[in-house]
């Protein structure tokens, strides 16, 4: 993408970087302590490390020869790719539903939330006269507030799409924007799991493994799978 699509020139002052860091972090840690935070227990999906998922993995209950197949994907540039609105309107919905913040305090974050994205900056020493770009579209990786909000955006995104397949699911889980799916359902199925997660957001694009080419979509050989036997 061109940067002129992604950014425009501004100058700024120190000041606007440490009010920026400042919002952040006090964002951040209102956010960050809610059921859904990197401490957090509520998101059904979250994967605290590799090692959780190899537990749980071992953990499985199969029946006899049951065949189940395996598939990851990587979302690829998450943090960038979030726009502004989708991730304000993720922010509302997750305040709403999964916390118990007041009203009037989840205007506040949201205002500081849309402060924090729309004023992140990057400097081009490279240019005459230090120009600065600021960022339009996604959130920066270096600030605090980039992690839980990815993370809500995330659970925003996936929650319908898991919701309407789960009876083909027997485990989904992501870390951060890794994502892991153990799956029970058909093949076919599993193809249209795949495209109706690739669809739900045209700035998010996943890249799957484990999974065939869409015209292979129905061959059983194409795939990654594990058949337990008791």
């Amino acid at each position: 993408m061109e940067a002129s699509q992604t950014s425009e020139c501004a100058r700024s002052e120190n000041s606007s970087y440490l009010s920026e860091y400042r919002i952040s972090d006090r964002t951040d840690l209102q956010l960050s302590t809610q059921p859904v935070g990197r401490g957090g227990v509520y998101a059904p999906t979250r994967l605290k490390d590799s090692l959780s998922l190899i537990r749980m993995l071992e953990n499985m209950n199969l029946s006899p020869d049951q065949e189940i197949f395996l598939t990851a994907a990587d979302i690829a540039a998450l943090y960038p790719s979030i726009n502004i609105e989708d991730g304000l309107e993720a922010m509302r919905w997750f305040m709403k539903e999964h916390t118990n913040i007041p009203d009037n305090l989840q205007k506040l974050y949201l205002r500081l939330a849309r402060f924090v994205l729309e004023n992140n900056y990057v400097e081009c020493r490279g240019l005459s006269e230090g120009c600065f770009f600021r960022q339009k579209i996604g959130t920066a990786m270096g600030t605090s507030f980039s992690v839980t909000y990815a993370t809500i955006f995330m659970i925003w995104l996936e929650t319908p799409i898991v919701n309407e397949f789960r009876q083909h699911i027997l485990h989904y889980k992501r870390f951060l924007d890794d994502v892991f799916v153990v799956w029970s359902g058909s093949i076919p199925e599993l193809c249209r799991f795949r495209r109706k997660f690739g669809a739900a957001n045209p700035n998010i694009k996943l890249e799957w493994q484990g999974i065939p080419l869409e015209t292979d979509a129905t061959n059983p050989a194409k795939f990654d799978r594990y058949k337990h036997r008791g």
